[in-house]
């Protein structure tokens, strides 16, 4: 596991020094880490339901398969888990490549610093199982979530935020209590048994938080997830996701 977190530290470094300004994919001259072309194919503006990030044919309220329940005030995904989004995910959690997970680090930022909504600064990570980390050698949402606190705070000068309240954003990483199976093997009925027990919080002092997820399927875990964020004191919990299956 030394040697993939090893890896792992290397290879960002490398497309750090080896892409800068260069389309992370085509190589095209951008000052993104996607170029325009690529970015296009991403979905950046999928037509999706305003409560649960699903999907849809149309922008809709409320969808007929939204699964968001009260405890979760607000899901923002960045794009639909298919196409592009889809491949680079993969490569991502099964192919040791989160050096990709910059893409979506900075187009998040960019999002939210252009929606010029309040960004809370207390930020909770879904788990990953035991044996998908030590297979991984990361946890792609923590590692997403600490590149997402740096691209916001370098476009924060192109944006009314005040630069301490992003530098005072803190990581936590929720804790399973008992061992879990990989997502990716459980069917759907599987995921709908996520209890709020099933994690261990800290008791939380911040009123309003945040729950990072990668992939959004049936909406079980971060459920779960965020009905324990609650029960630790937690008043409000907003999920932000990279992408939202179909």
């Amino acid at each position: 596991m030394a040697r993939e977190k090893l890896s792992t530290k290397l290879k960002n470094l490398v497309y750090l020094w080896t892409k800068n300004k260069q389309c992370y994919l085509c190589d095209h001259p951008s000052a993104r880490y996607l170029c325009q072309y690529c970015r296009a194919y991403l979905e950046l503006d999928y037509c999706h339901c305003t409560l649960c990030s699903a999907p849809t044919t149309d922008n809709v309220t409320r969808c007929r398969h939204c699964k968001t329940e009260d405890h979760i005030h607000r899901i923002h995904c960045l794009t639909p888990y298919r196409g592009l989004s889809k491949a680079l995910l993969l490569r991502i959690k099964f192919y040791q490549q989160p050096h990709l997970l910059r893409i979506y680090a900075q187009e998040f930022a960019l999002r939210l610093l252009q929606s010029n909504e309040e960004i809370p600064t207390t930020w909770y990570c879904v788990p990953s199982s035991s044996k998908s980390l030590f297979q991984r050698g990361f946890q792609q949402t923590n590692v997403f979530a600490k590149l997402l606190k740096q691209e916001l705070i370098r476009h924060a000068k192109d944006s009314d935020l005040a630069l301490a309240s992003l530098q005072a954003i803190r990581i936590h990483a929720l804790q399973q209590r008992n061992k879990q199976q990989q997502q990716h093997h459980l069917s759907r009925k599987q995921r709908h048994k996520r209890r709020h027990t099933d994690y261990k919080v800290e008791a939380i002092h911040a009123s309003h938080v945040v729950l990072i997820d990668d992939i959004i399927t049936t909406g079980s875990t971060i459920n779960a997830c965020a009905e324990a964020l609650l029960h630790a004191g937690a008043q409000q919990v907003d999920v932000w996701a990279l992408a939202h299956t179909p």
